[in-house]
């Protein structure tokens, strides 16, 4: 008891904090009595969230719309305490190419948007996207479709040692049907996305739901222009106003990599080294990722974005790390993999075929690089199930684990 007491006060406090610094960050202006412009002018201002880990939020009478969607983007709304939006603007550069900290960085993280508004309705709404094409639609739902359901093709036997009993081998379509089904119902990639398609001019239209009092429907144009988004809201003559301009880059803020400590890091022989140990869904905790230590060097574990950055932290030299593991392909498991590729070249992914094939379908598609092309910028090191690898003296032993899409777990053996 408390200790979920504990949770909820640090929760609030964490809360106050962000609504400290959405404060800070909106200008505040002096606005003289009876001059209508300023009003207008600051009502405006206060329709537009600029968010702690990057994107914007407007306020309009079809609900809040969101540009841009970097990783956890849904823990600031949780955090403010106002609702998780249901439409959000995907941007043009869909990851971040910009050198820096934040090179790689996701900017169009719907997983989790989408998840939040599915599961948490019990399967009544789901997640619009605005987005600037047809190829952009095909794009995000061959990314959902590995996310969501898992690959639509699965070649059990090159996950596993030749010698591994084929009877004891897990059946993974019949598990990954099962967890298709939601409360009666198949997911779709449709049950979760919707599609808003800006036109050959740059515009899209939203329509809200009827107002309760005279059933006028509230509508919303978004324009897409010389690098710009301008939010139209329609008044009740009929008139356009502008309500909000929104620049289509997206401003990711820079990780803090400032060392906590005053003493350099020393590895264990033999230990871990946890980097976050939360969910997509914990607004005040970190996303699960570990280092694992093997004579003195690292494993990675599903890194979160930033890893660099958490590492330098922590005063762990990133050159102590030899290899990443990816257990699945869920955003908050698998994205700051695909920043550590961008970043950092040739880095040594350990997952299965099957898994690897996925990530590689997934971040193909949302990144628009060529499958080829990004399978080759970092070196991959297969693993089979029932034959152990060696790293660094240390045995690793993989095995499948039950989750709604393909997910490995494994077991480290060191000095015994």
């Amino acid at each position: 008891m408390f200790g979920n007491l504990f949770v909820v006060v640090e929760l609030e406090r964490e809360r106050e904090r962000e609504r400290e610094r959405v404060s800070m960050s909106t200008p505040i202006k002096e606005v003289e009595e009876g001059d209508e412009d300023a009003e207008e002018e600051e009502e405006e201002m206060s329709r537009v969230v600029h968010l702690k880990r990057g994107g914007v939020q407007v306020t309009t009478s079809c609900g809040t719309i969101q540009f841009g969607m970097p990783p956890e983007t849904i823990k600031d709304s949780m955090l403010l305490g106002v609702p998780i939006p249901k439409i959000f603007v995907v941007p043009p550069e869909r990851f971040n190419r910009q050198l820096g900290p934040n090179e790689g960085i996701n900017n169009a993280e719907f997983e989790f948007p989408a998840y939040a508004a599915f599961f948490f309705t019990g399967g009544k709404a789901k997640v619009q996207l605005i987005v600037s094409s047809e190829e952009v639609e095909e794009r995000i739902r061959m990314v959902m479709q590995e996310t969501l359901l898992g690959p639509k093709e699965i070649d059990i036997e090159s996950d596993f040692a030749d010698d591994y009993p084929r009877e004891n081998m897990p059946d993974l379509r019949k598990e990954l049907d099962y967890f298709s089904n939601f409360m009666g119902k198949k997911l779709t990639v449709d049950g979760l996305l919707g599609f808003n398609i800006l036109n050959p001019k740059g515009w899209a239209t939203i329509l809200g739901a009827p107002l309760e009092e005279n059933g006028i429907v509230p509508k919303v144009r978004i324009h897409h222009l010389n690098g710009e988004y301008t939010v139209y809201e329609q008044q009740s003559d009929g008139s356009d106003k502008i309500v909000a301009v929104v620049d289509e880059n997206i401003k990711l803020p820079l990780p803090d990599s400032l060392p906590r400590f005053e003493t350099s890091f020393r590895p264990p022989l033999f230990g871990v080294t946890v980097l976050g140990n939360s969910h997509g869904f914990n607004p005040g905790g970190k996303t699960s990722g570990y280092v694992v230590w093997v004579n003195r060097r690292g494993i990675m574990v599903d890194p979160p974005p930033h890893s660099t950055s958490i590492l330098q932290q922590q005063c762990i030299p990133p050159s102590l790390i030899d290899g990443v593991i990816i257990s699945h392909c869920h955003a908050d498991h698998d994205a700051g993999t695909f920043q550590k590729i961008l970043r950092e070249g040739r880095v040594t992914l350990m997952t299965t075929p099957t898994i690897m094939y996925s990530f590689l379908r997934k971040y193909a598609a949302l990144s628009g690089l060529d499958l080829e092309f990004l399978r080759g910028v970092f070196h991959y090191r297969a693993v089979s199930i029932g034959q152990p690898i060696k790293i660094r003296g240390g045995r690793f032993e993989f095995f499948y684990t039950l989750h709604s899409i393909p997910c490995i777990g494994f077991s480290v053996h060191f000095g015994g």
